[in-house]
């Protein structure tokens, strides 16, 4: 699950919710444009394609780290 809550199982559900799903309250961070970033359809690739380049398979393939149970 994606998200500091669990709420979204991929990355472009993620990229869905920043484009057009932000909800402007008293809580949400003023860094945040208003409305949410408007991510299209190359946008959304690309930080796709770029947050799977930091996926380490050789660590999370690595017998040495898995569950002990």
């Amino acid at each position: 699950t994606l998200l500091h809550d669990g709420r979204f199982n991929s990355l472009n559900q993620v990229l869905n919710y920043y484009s057009n799903g932000i909800e402007n309250i008293p809580t949400t961070s003023n860094l945040l444009p208003n409305g949410g970033f408007n991510f299209n359809q190359q946008d959304r690739q690309d930080i796709i394609n770029f947050l799977n380049t930091h996926t380490d398979n050789t660590y999370l393939n690595n017998p040495d780290y898995t569950d002990p149970n």
